[in-house]
């Protein structure tokens, strides 16, 4: 069933309840606030990537980190293997990953704390992340984001 998409967000539950109750519908409040949620709100749980010429699905939980080269966003899946990411930025995709999973490195990296094995301190406070899957070079963390990064690594 599609639903009605209501600008205002403080009447949108009532407003879907009311239109269900005209259909006669059965949905639960968890259904309602899930379907109205805003597009950037909805957290991905799978991203399409490009392997040679075909398109395929990736989960969230299989990507080990995303990075940018050249303009170009890649995810390396738990097994190391590279794909081309249908999508432009890493910002683009920073605001539709859950944040208790993923973690903003830098501006070339997105790291899942899944795959993290340890990080260590270098050059005043910076930090060198070790993942379980090779990575290029190394993904540091700067002095700026470095507290960020442990409150984070310990709550997840």
């Amino acid at each position: 069933m599609k639903l009605l998409i209501i600008e205002d967000e403080k009447n949108t539950i009532h407003h879907i309840i009311d239109y269900l109750r005209t259909t006669g519908a059965t949905v639960s409040i968890a259904d309602i606030t899930a379907d109205a949620a805003p597009q950037h709100c909805r957290k991905r749980s799978r991203i399409v990537v490009k392997k040679g010429a075909d398109f395929q699905m990736i989960r969230m939980e299989d990507i080990a980190y995303f990075f940018t080269e050249n303009k170009v966003v890649f995810v390396v899946d738990q097994n190391g293997s590279k794909y081309l990411a249908d999508i432009n930025t890493l910002s683009e995709l920073d605001g539709s990953l859950d944040e208790s999973i993923f973690f903003r490195a830098n501006r070339k990296y997105i790291i899942n704390a899944n795959y993290i094995t340890r990080y260590s301190p270098v050059d005043k406070s910076k930090l060198n992340i070790e993942l379980t899957v090779p990575v290029q070079e190394e993904i540091i963390i700067s002095q700026e984001n470095a507290p960020v990064f442990k409150k984070w690594i310990s709550e997840v």
